[in-house]
């Protein structure tokens, strides 16, 4: 696949980032490149996270839970920006449900504990755990 012309809807995708994420999908980093999905400028770095849509009712869910997930706001939780439906250019029975994601650079915590080789010491490990508790606190009081 040539990266450099790979789409999605209004989305160029620069790079993947995981394979296998959540529900048989990928995760990647893309560019907007038309003016059209709503809240997202022409030139802003966004994640999309794509799906295989399996039904209709599975298509139904997946709008579902991108509207609940648009409404969640918290500083440990990336945006979710919207969500679009994109039939599969190699297969034309595919479909892939596509979740548009806030890009944040930076380092994962995955890429950190890989580079701190003797660990985070104590305070560090609470303070991440109380802004992830945080974080798990605002999805769970959405889901109630």
């Amino acid at each position: 696949m040539n990266e450099r012309y790979f789409q999605f809807g209004r989305f160029r995708v620069l790079a993947e980032i995981e394979r296998g994420a959540g529900e048989e999908g990928a995760i990647y980093k893309a560019v907007c490149e038309e003016d059209g999905f709503d809240g997202v400028a022409v030139g802003t770095m966004v994640a999309l996270k794509t799906m295989k849509v399996e039904s209709e009712d599975h298509r139904v869910q997946l709008q579902s839970y991108a509207q609940e997930l648009m409404k969640l706001v918290h500083p440990g939780v990336e945006r979710c920006l919207g969500y679009f439906v994109e039939d599969d250019a190699k297969d034309r029975f595919s479909r892939h449900g596509v979740f548009v994601f806030e890009w944040l650079e930076g380092e994962s915590l995955k890429e950190r504990l890989r580079r701190e080789s003797s660990g985070l010491d104590a305070d560090e490990v609470l303070r991440i755990g109380e802004k992830l508790l945080s974080a798990c606190q605002v999805v769970l009081n959405l889901m109630i």
